[in-house]
């Protein structure tokens, strides 16, 4: 495998506590492994392309070099498709901001080209630095969002099944804080369709395409460890288990959820209804541990009374597959 194409995508990885593990470590992530970081983690739309290309041209298996040219080709016609002009298909305009003024944020514009333009002229306008006007950006799938395109029809439905197939947003386009491209998706397209899957059941699969793909990650965070991940927010939590065997199968309390801290003397074991609901499986590249000095009061507190309440109701690495959601 080439060391610099590696590394390369090894920084992508949000997680600073598993980039330092890798480090001082001899785990490797499989070739196939790296095409599903490169997907999930580019930082923008040029560098997701660029990196797959480089994965067709340096990897050596020829399976995985023919997934990432079918990523390549997925996310071009995703590209293509949005940014087609069409006479039935307008440019919904959402300009995130925290002015609480929602019907300034948002228009509407009859081509990409235009939308951009008008975020240049929005700026502009409010460039005297209005504070009911600044942009503050949100945090999406950990990557900050300052404004969001959508490709919508402007058509009647000609039947009720149009709802549902033809009608409303088609597709998104997120954008950074200097207009760079972060993602693109086109929402009646998708890899099954790019596969041509006549398949049912993705087990019987020959393709194994990326999305039915699990990396095997190292076990480079403990039971009952204080973490965190960003998603729209910084989320804190604790993980319930050991990693088994390193599967992307993530088990973590929400330390921000009331209904577990406050009633936590009536949950009665791990199949308990609060427990199950005050969950997350975000993805191991996206969890880094914590300190004590790098949470609120508020979290290490909940986090002592929930590591408390796990002990005691007997969580194991037996008992995780009792979970059935």
């Amino acid at each position: 495998m080439d060391k610099k194409f590696y590394n390369k995508v090894i920084k992508l990885i949000p997680s600073n506590t598993l980039k330092e593990f890798l480090k001082a470590s001899k785990f490797k992530f499989k070739e196939k492994d790296l095409l599903v970081i490169i997907n999930d983690y580019s930082r923008n739309y040029d560098e997701k392309i660029a990196l797959l290309q480089d994965a067709a041209n340096c990897i050596e298996d020829k399976d995985v070099g023919f997934h990432a040219k079918k990523l390549i080709e997925l996310h071009t016609r995703y590209y293509d498709d949005f940014m087609r002009p069409s006479d039935d298909c307008v440019f919904e305009v959402n300009i995130i901001t925290d002015d609480g003024f929602p019907e300034e944020r948002l228009f509407i514009t009859k081509t990409f080209e235009d939308a951009l333009t008008l975020i240049k002229f929005y700026n502009k306008q409010y460039s005297d630095g209005y504070v009911c006007n600044s942009k503050a950006g949100t945090l999406i799938d950990g990557k900050f969002v300052y404004y969001k395109i959508f490709k919508a029809t402007a058509i009647a439905p000609q039947k009720p099944s149009d709802i549902h197939e033809k009608v409303g947003h088609l597709g998104e386009c997120l954008l950074g804080k200097k207009l760079e491209i972060i993602d693109v998706n086109k929402y009646n397209y998708g890899v099954r369709d790019l596969y041509k899957c006549k398949n049912k059941d993705c087990d019987d699969c020959k393709n194994k395409c990326i999305s039915i793909h699990h990396i095997k990650f190292p076990a480079f965070l403990s039971q009952y460890q204080l973490v965190a991940f960003k998603h729209y927010k910084i989320n804190y939590g604790v993980m319930c288990y050991e990693m088994q065997d390193g599967d992307n199968d993530s088990y973590i309390i929400d330390l921000d959820d009331n209904d577990f801290i406050v009633n936590r003397e009536k949950l009665k074991g791990p199949n308990d209804y609060g427990i199950r609901d005050a969950h997350w499986h975000p993805s191991y590249c996206e969890i880094y541990a914590l300190k004590r000095e790098d949470v609120p009061d508020y979290i290490y507190e909940n986090y002592l009374y929930a590591v408390k309440i796990l002990k005691e109701l007997g969580f194991d690495g037996e008992t995780y597959w009792c979970f059935d959601d």
